[in-house]
């Protein structure tokens, strides 16, 4: 794009560097600057294209969507809706709500990425075989081999026997499709 615009051929040196480590290099820093000289003349050239075609609107919306902070929003009761699950059924459900929004919690309050803490098919498969003991937790193939035993595993089973608690008129239902 900085040369079909410019006419700059910008450097590939560093492109999979390790930004985190300090202090950067010559090279990375001749890269870094050059990832960033030429956005002014970009940014002029785009915008003038758009305002040429009359698609300037298109981006106002688009980055109204990116610059509005409930875009980036994750509220933890709503954590399992983008979980894939093989049931439907509204106690499985309710199991997985009820993991989805500790794990999301959790994920935010180390901000980690979720599948970091526990991936979606574990807590799926969680939700599904509803463990109710160390050894059903461990037979869980998605779940790490060592997680029944520990701190993280005694609150996955509290977490499946409060859900299966919750009163039936306050579980989720299916999404129709």
């Amino acid at each position: 794009l900085v040369q079909n615009i410019t006419g700059h051929q910008l450097s590939k040196s560093a492109q999979f560097t390790d930004w985190s480590r300090r202090p950067l290099s010559s090279k990375q820093l001749s890269y870094a600057l050059d990832d960033v000289i030429y956005l002014r003349d970009v940014y002029d050239s785009l915008s003038a294209q758009l305002e040429q075609n009359g698609r300037t609107t298109w981006v106002q919306e688009e980055m109204s969507i990116l610059t509005t902070p409930d875009t980036y929003e994750n509220p933890p009761d709503e954590a399992w809706r983008r979980i894939k699950i093989r049931s439907a059924k509204p106690d499985v459900l309710m199991i997985l709500k009820t993991l989805a929004a500790w794990r999301e919690n959790l994920a935010q309050d180390k901000n980690l990425p979720r599948g970091r803490i526990i991936k979606d098919d574990a807590l799926a498969d969680v939700a599904l075989y509803k463990p109710k003991d160390q050894e059903g937790l461990r037979r869980i193939r998605a779940l790490p081999a060592d997680i029944a035993k520990s701190k993280t595993g005694q609150k996955i089973l509290d977490l499946v026997r409060e859900a299966q608690n919750v009163p039936k008129a306050r579980w989720p239902q299916p999404v129709s499709k």
